[in-house]
């Protein structure tokens, strides 16, 4: 399954922030890809993100929680 990830990096979230990941699939709005699997820090709002299909910027949106047996192609890990 494709994957984009929104889980955010920076220095306060690394620090302070939940290590939990919370995963959503979309779809992306500009070439129809789907579904993408779309990852999130915890207590983070899911927001568009990047397509990993055709690269355009904040395409993908999410439509709901991904299911235990939805895991991305090869692990992110994103800490």
């Amino acid at each position: 399954m494709n994957t984009s990830s929104g889980v955010c990096t920076c220095n306060r979230c690394e620090k302070y922030g939940k290590r939990e990941i919370y995963r959503m699939v979309g779809r992306c709005y500009n070439c129809q890809a789907e579904p993408i699997l779309m990852l999130y820090r915890a207590g983070d709002t899911a927001c568009p993100l990047d397509c990993p299909k055709c690269g355009n910027y904040q395409s993908v949106h999410p439509s709901r929680l991904a299911t235990d047996d939805e895991i991305p192609a090869s692990d992110p890990d994103p800490t």
